[in-house]
């Protein structure tokens, strides 16, 4: 049997963030004297397909000192770190066991009009029995925290959030000087619906049309484009990747984040990534939690005059920008990252007590969401309804196990 200090699992599939963060925490593990192992699970999402491992993930792999683990295989860890709480939704059960077991949560359970993105209740049960022990959840910030305590889940919890780490000096310096004459102001995503704004004039009440300022935007969804129509004059846009994400920042001096109104930003490391590149970030109030003084922060129709203020005083716009770059690497830096891990790593080996880094949220009643309390109520009620009519005991017997398992999945 394989033994690990740490053993990573995952579907490294993945082309977002969740893969990126699990590349930078490798990249971490190898300049220490861990054993770090790599178990890969197929997660419901992209199932058996046949998609290569995250580029930065497999670079990492073949610099060596890692130790992928097969399938099947039996491996051992004194920290065993599931990252993302989607791949197990159908998980089959696994050889791997661990002292500690810690599940990262790089999404919260629900959106901001609490519709469940995933039921934690049945990814715990799922992730007991394929690891084969209870879990302790990681919010990988206070956003994602604060939404788990929204939900009033029971499940324990690392007292610190386990934040994506990012290395600064990979994305640039500190700006001295707007790039021009005129501020640039942009941003990159993935080209899904719920980054950007909702509407045509939510877009353009942060990315205005003519002007003095110029935009510059990649990632752009279909459904964007389409509303967009036309580009002004003052736009450039860009397919998601056409261009690197380093040389993307490089050419904006403003970093401006909003997106659908039921979008919840985790974390958002592509906020972190411009702050280390130099740029001024702009972002709505609840990041605020995240971010801190790394950020400015407003609602969308005061974006484009604190864009304006900041432009007009190169020295306060010089200082937002070495402010912004030596937070990050304060909050989500190397030393940040190692400290958390060897505090997880003293708590396995048994030198602190669980308790110095868990934390067991004690609630007075059964956690629930709104969202599945009235699904439950609606198939009850309908299945009460049809019961009703029925008269054989065994047609009875059936329809009630269907709405107890309705209810469980």
């Amino acid at each position: 049997m394989k033994r690990f200090d740490v053993l990573l699992v995952g579907d490294f599939r993945f082309q977002g963030g969740t893969s990126a963060a699990i590349a930078h925490e490798l990249r971490a593990l190898r300049s220490t004297n861990h054993s770090v192992g790599l178990y890969h699970v197929n997660s419901a999402y992209l199932g058996t397909k046949r998609v290569a491992w995250h580029e930065d993930i497999m670079a990492e792999v073949d610099r060596g000192g890692l130790d992928v683990v097969s399938e099947g295989a039996a491996a051992k860890a004194s920290v065993l770190f599931t990252h993302s709480p989607w791949i197990l939704r159908r998980i089959s059960p696994t050889r791997l066991t661990a002292r500690l077991r810690i599940l990262v949560a790089h999404h919260p359970p629900a959106d901001a009009r609490g519709r469940l993105y995933y039921d934690p209740r049945t990814i715990e049960r799922h992730a007991r029995r394929a690891f084969g022990g209870d879990f302790v959840w990681a919010p990988i910030s206070p956003v994602c925290r604060a939404a788990f305590d929204a939900a009033r889940l029971p499940f324990p919890r690392l007292r610190m959030d386990w934040t994506n780490l990012l290395f600064v000096d990979d994305w640039g310096a500190v700006r001295s000087r707007l790039l021009g004459d005129r501020p640039v102001i942009g941003r990159h995503s993935r080209p899904r619906n719920e980054k950007w704004p909702a509407t045509r004039d939510a877009l353009f009440q942060v990315f205005p049309s003519g002007g003095d300022i110029q935009v510059k935007l990649m990632g752009l969804s279909e459904k964007m484009k389409e509303l967009i129509g036309e580009h002004p004059s003052n736009w450039r846009t860009m397919e998601v990747n056409e261009i690197p994400v380093r040389e993307f920042l490089s050419a904006i001096d403003f970093f401006v984040y909003f997106h659908h109104p039921d979008w919840v930003e985790a974390y958002g490391r592509t906020v972190a990534e411009a702050a280390a590149a130099g740029c001024v970030v702009i972002l709505p109030s609840y990041l605020r939690k995240t971010f801190g003084d790394a950020g400015l922060y407003c609602e969308p129709a005061e974006a484009l005059d604190l864009v304006r203020s900041v432009a007009a005083d190169q020295e306060h716009f010089a200082e937002l920008s070495a402010r912004g770059r030596a937070i990050i690497d304060q909050r989500f830096g190397l030393t940040s990252y190692l400290d958390r891990l060897e505090r997880v790593l003293a708590a396995a080996r048994g030198d602190v007590q669980l308790d110095a880094i868990v934390e067991r949220p004690r609630l007075a009643v059964p956690a629930i969401f709104q969202g599945e309390a009235k699904r439950a109520s609606f198939y009850w009620q309908r299945a009460r309804s049809k019961i009703s009519k029925m008269k054989p005991k065994r047609a009875l017997k059936r329809r009630m196990k269907r709405v107890k398992r309705r209810l469980l999945d």
